[in-house]
């Protein structure tokens, strides 16, 4: 092999464009780390490691019950909670919706919400009577 079909020549190298030579390099910044993850991910599943991450699993009696490994993605083994246990049947009846309220949410709206509207409507409130020179009679 010569020198001259191993490398292509220059008019060859000018012929692409900077357009073309910029997407196959963006494709390649891409596509490398996506097929090399899916290729982990797919063989990592293939072995069977892991652990399931849905919040119910299915049981042996035809229920969905609560998978306790599901907050072991959010925090470390050792100091994660364990969801409580509750059984839900599979198939729902009919004219029948499922509503499922989290610990969090149920935190939120009723602990950090009515905290947070009280310290805004103190601070608006003394805003507001500074501002016109009125004596507060609401707070000390």
């Amino acid at each position: 092999m010569s020198h001259k079909e191993a490398y292509p020549s220059i008019e060859t190298m000018n012929s692409l464009s900077k357009t073309k030579v910029w997407i196959f390099r963006l494709g390649l910044i891409i596509g490398a780390p996506l097929i090399f993850f899916i290729l982990l991910e797919t063989s990592l599943r293939f072995i069977g490691y892991g652990h399931p991450t849905t919040l119910f699993l299915e049981q042996g009696n035809g229920t969905l019950g609560t998978n306790s490994k599901f907050t072991w993605r959010f925090f470390d083994p050792k100091i994660a909670r364990i969801p409580e246990a509750i059984s839900v049947v599979r198939q729902k009846p009919a004219n029948t919706k499922r509503i499922f309220v989290l610990e969090v949410l149920r935190l939120w709206v009723f602990r950090i919400l009515p905290i947070a509207f009280l310290a805004f409507w103190r601070s608006y409130w003394t805003t507001l009577t500074r501002s016109r020179n009125l004596k507060s009679t609401m707070w000390p």
